[in-house]
């Protein structure tokens, strides 16, 4: 019986879900090894695209003392695993057309966040803490709430503007750390 690498690896992800979920959160977002999930500080997501492993991350900001900072809590920033893996910061268009992240305050005292990105803003999460006090973002996904892990984009490279062929949504179910998966198609 021969078995497409796609299906294999698709099964190694499962098996790597079930025998060790840390794993699994490493190679989330794409079956390809060149994709490396990143691990920073204060990290609530992750954000990468099909054209290169290139990656968003979305984290909460601290000052010197480990507060969260209120004036800015949230920030968004390029990890750049195609070179050197170092930290850039978003280019102004990217930005304001897409990848920034919006947010309100919706309780100042625990904090949490009403957050969505700039691209996208009907994709709505609550950022907050969640057990072991790190922030994470709950959304629905696959119907149910869960703890996004990443988001990826699958692209069709084109002239000038790369055209979405579909977007992923990666995380772990709230209740219980069961995988969730959802595929989102443009209109």
């Amino acid at each position: 019986m021969r078995i497409s690498a796609r299906s294999f690896c698709h099964a190694f992800i499962v098996w790597l879900a079930v025998a060790n979920p840390a794993a699994a959160l490493q190679s989330a977002c794409s079956d390809d090894p060149r994709w490396q999930a990143p691990h920073d500080d204060g990290q609530v997501f992750y954000l990468q695209k099909s054209s290169n492993p290139n990656t968003v991350v979305y984290a909460m900001q601290f000052d010197d003392e480990g507060k969260l900072k209120r004036q800015k809590p949230m920030t968004a920033y390029w990890r750049r695993f195609a070179e050197h893996g170092q930290r850039m910061e978003l280019r102004f268009l990217e930005r304001i057309l897409a990848f920034d992240i919006q947010y309100s305050v919706i309780d100042a005292a625990e904090p949490a966040y009403r957050a969505n990105l700039v691209a996208y803003p009907a994709m709505k999460a609550t950022v907050e803490k969640v057990d072991g006090g790190a922030y994470r973002a709950i959304l629905p996904i696959g119907g149910q709430p869960a703890l996004l892990d990443c988001i990826y984009i699958e692209l069709r490279e084109t002239d000038f503007i790369p055209k979405i062929l579909h977007v992923d949504l990666v995380g772990r179910a709230v209740n219980g750390s069961e995988p969730v998966r959802q595929r989102l198609l443009p209109p």
